[in-house]
């Protein structure tokens, strides 16, 4: 039988909005033939585990931040690492074509072949979808720090700011599609972090 570990961010998108828990997972794995050792800690503590371990696999069930550090950790080690998706939108998942829904993906695991993947690395770091810098990186940075901490009253203060940043930004920076609207302009990072009403001149 396969041997894995698995490594888990509770953290991650699909946990903070109910997904099952490491008992469940597990039972998944193990239908699919798979033996599974759930590893304890913060998720640099579970990879360093990982790294330590002599299983067959390591499963990483997470979102792309915790997926890609796992694999950036394992990189060139010949260890196969199986993916199920758990975070908020599981682009590596979708671009390994790795099914989305979580327990599909869970059984498939001990039937999967293995595929060898691109990376890139600036400096010391590992990166194997996109890579950022500047503002969007420090955002990122700071969402994680808030994830699952948000009150309601600051999920109301940052939707404020969103729509604010839309009526000035949105009319000073980005592309004009169409004319005759104004100063609206489609800017992209206010589209994403305002959920598409950045595309302020298409309205």
């Amino acid at each position: 039988m396969t041997k894995a570990v698995l490594i888990t961010n509770t953290q991650s998108g699909a946990h903070l909005t109910g997904a099952e828990d490491k008992g469940v997972v597990r039972a998944w794995l193990e239908d699919g033939g798979v033996h599974v050792t759930p590893l304890a800690g913060s998720v640099d503590e579970q990879i360093a585990q990982s790294l330590e371990s002599k299983a067959d696999v390591v499963v990483v069930d997470g979102g792309d931040g915790t997926i890609s550090a796992t694999i950036a950790a394992h990189v060139g080690n010949g260890r196969p690492v199986g993916i199920i998706p758990g975070g908020t939108m599981n682009f590596l998942a979708a671009d390994y074509g790795v099914p989305l829904d979580r327990e599909q993906a869970a059984r498939a695991i001990h039937h999967c072949e293995v595929r060898a993947f691109d990376a890139g690395r600036i400096g010391d770091r590992v990166f194997l979808h996109t890579a950022f810098t500047g503002l969007p990186a420090r955002l990122g940075v700071h969402r994680e720090h808030l994830r699952g901490h948000l009150r309601i009253s600051d999920r109301l203060r940052l939707a404020l700011h969103a729509i604010a940043a839309v009526n000035s930004f949105g009319h000073k920076f980005g592309s004009k599609r169409f004319e005759g609207q104004g100063e609206a302009r489609n800017n992209w990072f206010l589209g994403l972090v305002t959920l598409g009403e950045g595309w302020h001149n298409n309205h």
